[in-house]
């Protein structure tokens, strides 16, 4: 086993309206939709305790195989450690790859190049361009910034596992949003490789016209 994901489908959707990861499209809850995007790995499916009965259910009815169901905690942070703490107890040591259950139009080829640039990085991590002008607005509005070098930070993101787990055992940060986070506070020199891709691919379903536009995008590709 040198290749894992880690998909987070730990959300509440209280953006959403429901529980995110179980919306059925076409009759197929959306976290199935991302799971088949990682086969040839072994996949860590990180949920909340309550739903963790429900989601191997699914996953057996939907015949998704080499997927492990792992609790989450209270925060991203503390689920992703979770998921961490059990491959550790497995004792692996290669490559990890992570995103969201709500992540479902990536694309294999990505995952393959995010993999293969590991081989001479320490974290590999997809983004994309920035094509509005971001502005800070607190109680009101206050700056606008150049965004000439702005990007989007996106998933999926690829980790050296022992790298990851110990910038996890050792930060102090306490509601990291995202890995990368974390392992610079843990080692700021750390090489990073970029990867580019569309906002499309990389789209999060957050809101309910995320869905309707993920269905239209899935009918277009079939």
């Amino acid at each position: 086993m040198q290749k894992v994901s880690i998909i987070l489908a730990g959300g509440s959707g209280k953006r959403f309206g429901l529980t995110k990861q179980f919306v059925p499209i076409h009759n197929i809850p959306l976290f199935i939709y991302t799971l088949k995007i990682f086969e040839g790995t072994q996949k860590i499916l990180v949920v909340p305790k309550e739903f963790k009965d429900i989601t191997v259910s699914i996953i057996e009815q939907n015949k998704i195989k080499d997927t492990i169901v792992v609790e989450g905690g209270k925060t991203r942070q503390e689920s992703i450690y979770n998921a961490l703490q059990y491959l550790k107890e497995q004792n692996y040591e290669g490559k990890v790859i992570i995103t969201d259950a709500n992540r479902p139009l990536l694309k294999s080829k990505t995952i393959s190049r995010c993999f293969n640039y590991l081989n001479k990085y320490d974290a590999v991590i997809t983004v994309c361009k920035s094509i509005n002008t971001p502005c800070r607005i607190k109680e009101k509005f206050e700056y606008i910034y150049d965004r000439t070098y702005m990007y989007d930070l996106l998933m999926p993101q690829c980790f050296d596992f022992d790298l990851l787990y110990k910038a996890h055992q050792t930060t102090k940060l306490e509601n990291a949003t995202d890995d990368t986070q974390v392992l610079l506070s843990y080692k700021k020199n750390t090489k990073i490789k970029t990867v580019n891709i569309s906002f499309w691919e990389g789209l999060k379903l957050t809101y309910p016209k995320d869905y309707k536009i993920f269905k239209y995008l899935l009918k277009e590709e079939l």
